[in-house]
């Protein structure tokens, strides 16, 4: 230590020109307004504040795939997760809280669910960044929490959730889905809706339909290698119009969830006893008054 502060007295007589001699004491002084500009700088670099996200749960597989509906979250943790649940930190803080949920159920073993989470998050300035548990908050990117000592994985959807939610509107889709077995077309009836299990809301309801003839060949026989394709007597086309409530987000419309509402997109509709899978948009009408 003495050689330490003997060697600061040099440098301090070699950078100020000083004859007079340099106390330790004036040494201790230097050494802490140093420690305090870099602490002040590093302490005002990065700051915590609170943040709000939106997160799609998924398996850790899905966080690598492309395909939105190719992992989604299993069934028992659309059961698991409730509003209000905490992540609390090592002193027993909260750290990150669920705020808000959408849950729709999609077969028995698999459940669609998205959370806004508001989160203690690290503000680097200098890059102008935000960080949670180390990692980047950018959309795309995986993220984990630990609700109640339930580990929930997810990927982030939007990294700057507007706190007071997104703006809603109404929408007029039609929809149709191709080549339709008869028990289907026997559970349909208008007035079936989809909801959101998390509060109970509706989110689309069908309000008529129409069966027309099948419009898809399918394949009928084959001979050698070549395969003969025709229009099926059996199966029909199912025309359907629902009345569905949608989110704006970045100047677009999206509808349960990250399934944005176009002429010509693919959309799935979850109702109580049926599904309409990848059905195509073929038109769209804006509702101006909202009342589903």
């Amino acid at each position: 230590m003495k050689k330490y502060f003997k060697r600061i007295q040099k440098n301090l007589k070699t950078i100020f020109g000083r004859v007079d001699k340099i106390t330790p004491l004036e040494v201790y002084v230097v050494v802490f307004v140093i420690a305090s500009v870099i602490f002040v700088t590093q302490y005002f670099e990065t700051q915590s504040e609170f943040r709000f996200i939106r997160v799609e749960v998924t398996t850790s597989e899905w966080a690598n795939s492309r395909d939105q509906n190719s992992e989604k979250a299993p069934f028992w943790i659309s059961q698991a997760l409730e509003v209000g649940e905490v992540e609390r930190n090592a002193r027993g803080s909260i750290r990150a809280e669920l705020v808000e949920l959408e849950n729709y159920e999609l077969t028995d073993d698999q459940a669609q669910i998205f959370m806004v989470v508001k989160l203690m998050a690290e503000y680097n300035q200098k890059d102008q960044s935000y960080s949670f548990n180390g990692r980047p908050l950018l959309v795309g990117e995986p993220i984990e929490f630990k609700f109640d000592q339930t580990l929930i994985p997810g990927q982030i959807v939007d990294n700057n959730f507007p706190s007071k939610g997104y703006d809603q509107g109404e929408f007029e889709v039609t929809v149709r889905y191709k080549n339709t077995e008869s028990w289907f077309r026997e559970q349909m009836k208008a007035g079936l809706v989809m909801t959101n299990r998390a509060t109970g809301e509706e989110v689309a309801k069908l309000t008529e339909f129409r069966i027309e003839p099948a419009s898809a060949l399918v394949a009928t026989s084959q001979v050698g290698n070549q395969l003969y394709f025709e229009k099926s007597n059996q199966l029909s086309d199912v025309r359907a119009k629902f009345r569905v409530t949608a989110q704006k987000q970045d100047g677009n419309w999206f509808f349960a969830g990250r399934q944005r509402l176009r002429v010509g997109n693919k959309i799935w509709i979850y109702l109580e006893n049926i599904t309409f899978p990848n059905v195509v948009i073929e038109e769209l009408k804006y509702v101006p008054e909202t009342n589903i």
